[in-house]
């Protein structure tokens, strides 16, 4: 006895009507991961090249020491005018 496409349930009848033979893989396929630059690998660089570098470097830890000093002396300030508004109970 057949039974009919109607009275099966919803997924049996989708299978049955949809499987052509291709079966999808459940897992979908493994990416190649791109090899990464060697970090190992030496550069010849000229000395007053490197010089530049290094002097670069010395001048960007420099403007960073002054940033922060003036960040410190910033809050410094903006403190006194705290504990000067509490004082006359402005906050």
């Amino acid at each position: 006895m057949v039974e009919s496409p109607t009275s099966l349930p919803f997924a049996t009848h989708f299978f049955k009507t949809h499987d052509k033979g291709k079966r999808r893989n459940p897992m979908p396929p493994k990416r190649r991961r791109r090899r990464p630059l060697s970090t190992h690998s030496t550069v010849n660089v000229r000395r007053d090249e490197f010089q530049e570098v290094l002097d670069t470097l010395h001048q960007h830890t420099r403007d960073l020491d002054i940033q922060l000093k003036r960040i410190a002396q910033l809050q410094a300030d903006l403190d006194e005018i705290k504990r000067a508004w509490t004082k006359i109970k402005l906050v």
